[in-house]
């Protein structure tokens, strides 16, 4: 209950490709394996990268067993290449480099065997303990339950079958004391033996070559004719059995295991005899949609160039030209007054017409940007020095307006 869960370390790597670049399997093996030995408790299984677009470069659910499978294949496949390289290697001094075409089927055993063994040698035993134990106890001479029969005198004696030598002194003693006396002994002993034991632990090696299967197929032989043509000869019987031969010490060849090799002569078919095949549509081929994209984008600019930069060029050509009839207007006019501003004010009398480009003019001056008092001042001005022209232009708006 003091002991806190805790939580497996994890991490995620991204990868910025460019466009077009892609990563092996084993280069995300490394980065994987690189993250995980620069984070300490961090395993494999538990980082992840992706790329730049969120593409998954590692399965996380990849067992493995699915991992050990890609490189058993790739480990066959080595083999297969190994060996068909040996063949080509030894075959093509004598075959030509286009004379002979091979492929071979490795049938490899990837099963992880371990096996302990125990083994005794009941030849050789060797005493390991022992342990004797020996027990002696004499009894009493007189013996039996007290009462009259125990006091009775012994009987008469009988004469003994051996004789017993007479003995002296202490002697006698000791011998009527012995045969006399009783005693029991009681003698055991436990002996522990060691066999010869052997333990051997042995796992058998991944991989090993269990059938091989190769096929060659060999070309007709290219003679050449005094006349400079060539002449296309199959091999003797003779010569396929020594190409056989040759073939089967460049592979190992083990027929315990049930190894087949298989070397066949067949004329090859010339380069010339193969039809061409027939060209694709204009609209298929590679170059036709990229004529089609360049076009596409021709008309994309005209497009832009027509609708769009056209008319901002002519209103563009268009301004200076109305500035310039504005100034020439002003001049073959009257001459200008200017207010404390700066701004035109043309000379209008009591008599004097009233001129439509004069109010334009005059309503362009209250369009600028002036504050309001100043545009009350402006037209309270002109109401005072000429109020039949400020009548005759409300009225104009009246009627243009109505």
């Amino acid at each position: 209950m003091f002991v806190r869960k805790r939580k497996k370390p994890s991490a995620s790597v991204t990868v910025q490709l460019y466009q077009g670049r892609s990563l092996e399997k084993g280069q995300v093996q490394a980065i994987v394996h690189l993250v995980a030995s620069s984070v300490p408790l961090l395993e494999a299984e538990q980082a992840t990268v992706v790329d730049q677009n969120g593409h998954l470069l590692n399965a996380k659910d990849s067992s493995s067993e699915m991992y050990l499978t890609s490189k058993q294949f790739e480990y066959k496949k080595q083999i297969e290449e190994h060996l068909m390289e040996r063949i080509e290697n030894i075959l093509t001094p004598i075959v030509g480099v286009d004379g002979m075409r091979s492929q071979i089927t490795a049938d490899a055993d990837f099963t992880v065997t371990e096996r302990t063994q125990e083994m005794f040698n009941p030849d050789l035993p060797a005493l390991r303990s022992e342990q004797t134990q020996e027990q002696q106890s004499t009894l009493s001479a007189v013996q039996g339950v007290p009462g009259a029969l125990s006091n009775q005198p012994p009987p008469a004696g009988l004469a003994p079958e051996v004789a017993v030598p007479e003995t002296s002194g202490e002697n006698q003693d000791d011998a009527v004391q012995t045969r006399t006396t009783p005693s029991s002994t009681n003698k055991s002993a436990t002996r522990n033996y060691e066999l010869d034991k052997t333990i051997t632990h042995t796992r058998l090696a991944t991989g090993v070559l269990r059938r091989l299967s190769v096929a060659v197929v060999v070309d007709n032989q290219q003679l050449f004719k005094p006349d400079g043509t060539v002449d296309s000869r199959p091999y003797s019987q003779e010569q396929v059995n020594r190409l056989t031969s040759l073939v089967k010490q460049a592979v190992g060849f083990d027929a315990s295991r049930g190894d087949q090799v298989t070397v066949s002569n067949v004329a090859f078919r010339p380069l010339d005899a193969f039809e061409a095949p027939p060209e694709p549509p204009i609209w298929k081929q590679s170059w036709f949609f990229d004529l089609l994209k360049q076009v596409v984008a021709v008309l994309v600019v005209l497009l832009l160039v027509i609708g769009v930069l056209r008319p901002v060029m002519r209103s563009l050509v268009a301004r200076p030209e109305e500035e310039q009839e504005g100034d020439a207007a002003a001049v073959d006019g009257e001459e200008l007054r200017y207010d404390e501003n700066g701004n035109p004010i043309p000379a209008l009398g009591n008599d004097q017409e009233v001129d439509i480009k004069s109010l334009e003019t005059e309503d362009l001056l209250l369009d600028a940007p002036q504050s309001y008092e100043r545009r009350l001042e402006y037209v309270k001005k002109l109401v005072d020095e000429d109020p039949k022209l400020v009548a005759q232009v409300v009225k104009t708006w009246v009627t243009v307006n109505g």
